[in-house]
């Protein structure tokens, strides 16, 4: 083996072993970066709902302050009415106030400096005169002469706030007045926008955990803790321990812990997202969860690392691929070397023509080689070189100023934008072997067919011919597969290259237009060899060829007649033995039209 074989051997898993590592730290840093910028949305939806929340509860504070204010309250108070028609009506009328809270006032009292009943809304004899003292909120009003605000349970189970502000005349406390906020759904208070993610709200009490609304009303009342580890018993108990112990102690944040989901009989590993922001509610302290499940951006970080395994094999692959053809050469080369030298025994004339067409054949084959080699290694090294000097500056850059972010983001842009040129350099390679795949776009021809032009430089430059452009303007845009486009251009000027080579005309005419059926029209002609009518009636068969054997496989004209028709379209040819050939393509146009450059 040679030693420039070896030292390719040798270079091939050492390009491998860099690939691998640039393409696991791309993926876990874009990981990373969907994970965070998740949270981030989830943190900002928190808060925001807890500006609602702060809303609602500044709402009843302001209506009950309005209220306790009034005079009148304070008279009512003292002189025991049993029925003020002023407390009736402040009562349907914050009714109107927080019905757009998802909320209703249940209920109006007025008490006395101890407590006891005096006026009850809607009225009610039998509550005349009881003593309302020992409720939390009452005996905080009584005892501190401050406002109070409680969460209670009613007897229906749903949530419910008592809410007390001390009455004062003149400067003497003279009793109480208590409302009771029946909370149908905080569900209305914490509206939230549709992320289009499936996501689950939480209101929290920091003190002991207990879930006061919840998106799924099973866990209404139940604990956070007890909820998650007994749903999720194969956990990391861990993980949400400690956010359990941010979110009890009122800090705002964004966490990530492993839970187990059930499907159907299965218990799955996987994780939940979180952000959590506190609400002072009254005496109470809340916090606003709002948690997504990894599931929900787990598929496009999947399809990243798809992408770059992808990347990575077709990057090897096309190593390999030149690898064996060069191996291959010296193989065949030394095998024409041996029967070069075994011949020359025989004759010494026959040797030294066996010896010169040898040389031919090798110089033949070396210079296909060479064109080969040359495009792929330019092409491919470009970016590969970037990748690798990119990284280099954002590893050393993470070494020495870890803290200059943008620096090395701008590094690792730069990477995937070179990850991204030699993904488009496979693309174009693999269009030459095989049927391309994805899905139908809107397709502007012009461009593409330069584009083609310029791919197939080297052929050109190599038969010294030209392609000359007559592109028409204001030509539709057309629906389709971009890369099978590309392959039946570079089908037809391939040919039109290969009928044209022996010719005195070099050039190769290309012209778009409008047909009179309003349809997208391309003529691809050349002034070659041409062909007959029975090689016409027979040139989109499959296998049938009019090229040398080894130089055609017949599927050419084949493949471009049949991606042509799977757009809609039709293709045909008109020829003239030994004067050229035109091929034309029409396409159907989309309705929306657009200027081509």
């Amino acid at each position: 083996m040679s030693r420039s074989v070896l030292a390719i051997w040798l270079l091939i898993p050492l390009t491998i072993i860099s690939l691998a590592v640039i393409a696991h730290t791309m993926h876990r840093q874009f990981e990373k970066n969907s994970i965070t910028q998740n949270q981030k949305q989830l943190l900002t939806l928190a808060k925001s709902l807890g500006k609602n929340l702060k809303g609602f509860i500044a709402s009843i504070n302001s209506e009950m302050n309005g209220l306790t204010l009034n005079p009148i309250i304070a008279k009512s108070i003292q002189e025991k009415k049993a029925e003020v028609p002023f407390l009736q009506s402040w009562y349907l009328s914050s009714k109107e106030v927080f019905r757009e809270f998802g909320a209703s006032v249940s209920a109006v009292y007025l008490l006395n400096e101890k407590g006891y009943v005096q006026v009850r809304v809607p009225f009610k004899p039998s509550w005349k005169g009881e003593n309302y003292a020992d409720k939390p909120s009452v005996q905080f009003a009584i005892a501190h002469k401050k406002n109070c605000m409680r969460r209670v349970k009613t007897s229906s189970g749903y949530l419910s706030i008592a809410i007390s502000y001390p009455v004062f005349d003149q400067g003497t406390f003279v009793g109480v007045v208590r409302a009771l906020v029946y909370l149908e759904s905080l569900g209305n208070i914490v509206n939230f926008v549709n992320l289009e993610k499936e996501v689950y709200t939480q209101i929290i009490n920091c003190a002991d955990g207990s879930i006061i609304n919840h998106s799924n009303e099973k866990y209404m009342g139940k604990n956070i803790q007890e909820v998650t580890f007994k749903d999720t018993p194969l956990q990391e108990q861990g993980s949400f321990q400690e956010i359990w112990r941010k979110i009890s102690q009122g800090e705002q944040g964004i966490g990530l812990y492993k839970v187990t989901k059930t499907k159907g009989l299965i218990l799955t590993p996987s994780e939940d997202i979180i952000a959590f922001s506190p609400v002072e509610f009254g005496e109470e302290l809340w916090s606003i969860n709002i948690t997504m499940d990894y599931d929900e951006i787990a598929e496009p970080i999947k399809r990243h690392e798809f992408n770059l395994s992808i990347l990575v094999l077709m990057v090897i692959l096309i190593l390999g691929l030149g690898l064996h053809a060069f191996y291959r050469e010296q193989r065949k080369n030394i095998k024409l070397a041996q029967e070069a030298k075994y011949f020359a025994q025989l004759a010494k004339s026959a040797e030294e023509i066996r010896r010169k067409d040898a040389e031919l054949l090798h110089a033949a084959r070396l210079a296909s080689l060479g064109e080969m080699m040359a495009g792929i290694t330019h092409e491919i090294n470009q970016p590969l070189t970037g990748i690798m000097n990119y990284a280099e500056t954002a590893l050393d850059f993470l070494e020495l100023r870890p803290d200059d972010h943008d620096s090395i983001q701008k590094n690792i842009e730069k990477v995937i934008e070179q990850v991204r040129r030699a993904k488009k350099i496979s693309q174009h390679l693999k269009a030459f072997a095989r049927r391309g795949e994805g899905e139908h776009s809107e397709l502007n021809l012009n461009p593409i067919i330069k584009k083609t032009v310029q791919f197939l430089d080297i052929q050109l430059k190599r038969y010294d011919m030209e392609v000359v452009f007559n592109f028409g303007e204001n030509i539709p845009l057309v629906k389709g597969n971009q890369i099978q486009i590309e392959q039946v251009f570079t089908n037809l000027i391939c040919n039109a290259i290969d009928a044209s080579t022996s010719k005195k005309s070099k050039q190769i005419y290309v012209q778009t237009k409008v047909s009179s059926n309003n349809e997208v029209l391309i003529e691809i002609e050349d002034q070659g060899s041409g062909f007959d009518s029975d090689t016409a009636n027979r040139l989109f068969d499959p296998f049938f060829t009019t090229k040398e054997v080894g130089k055609g496989t017949g599927l050419g004209l084949s493949i471009s007649f049949r991606i042509v028709k799977e757009h809609g379209g039709q293709i045909s040819a008109e020829s003239e033995l030994g004067k050229g050939t035109r091929f034309t393509i029409t396409l159907p146009r989309l309705e929306k039209e657009s200027k081509n450059e």
